[in-house]
């Protein structure tokens, strides 16, 4: 029971001490949004590496099995705006389907593979690309596989899509591993 004397009273929190508060919590929002952000975007990024690396491994397959590399005529998904939003895997696309690489659900990136002709014939490559962040510059997960020419120097000839270009106009070139090859690897 309240009682009915002046000086007991319940006493609240002043205005300057909510304000403080608040500030302390925008302050921290402040820190922890963009981290929070650059986490999302890395996440997202694993995905291009991993399922590179699963096409390879299906192109590989593929070849120990045809003696040739598979060569869709389209990326997957072929409508892919590449702007960072996952985009509906083409399960019906014959040609993916010959890889034998299944995404499990919507995909992030545009993937990409293509088999040498001729000559060219052990190469091939696999790339995905996507505007993650979307700020125009893409991120490019490549694999490379060369060829040996007759003295035995690594040799690959095959042109990557646009979009794995870095600043400078042409892509890194990293063969026989998973790399980031464009300039859009600071997250």
């Amino acid at each position: 029971m309240l009682s009915s004397r002046p000086h007991d009273y319940v006493r609240g929190f002043t205005l300057i001490e909510l304000m403080v508060v608040v500030t302390i919590i925008g302050l921290l929002a402040a820190i922890a949004i963009p981290n929070y952000l650059r986490f999302q975007i890395r996440a997202r990024r694993a995905e291009g590496a991993a399922n590179v690396a699963a096409i390879r491994t299906g192109q590989l397959s593929y070849f120990g099995l045809w003696g040739t590399f598979a060569s869709p005529e389209n990326p997957n998904p072929s409508d892919h705006p590449m702007d960072g939003r996952r985009w509906r895997w083409n399960y019906g696309d014959p040609d993916w389907r010959e890889i034998a690489f299944d995404p499990d659900g919507d995909v992030y990136f545009q993937y990409w593979t293509q088999g040498g002709e001729g000559t060219e014939r052990s190469t091939f490559f696999v790339t995905a690309t996507a505007d993650l962040d979307q700020d125009e510059t893409f991120a490019c997960w490549a694999f490379l596989k060369p060829r040996n020419d007759p003295s035995g120097n690594l040799v690959f000839n095959l042109s990557l899509p646009e979009e794995c270009n870095d600043s400078s106009g042409g892509a890194l070139i990293r063969l026989g591993e998973v790399y980031l090859a464009s300039g859009d690897n600071t997250y």
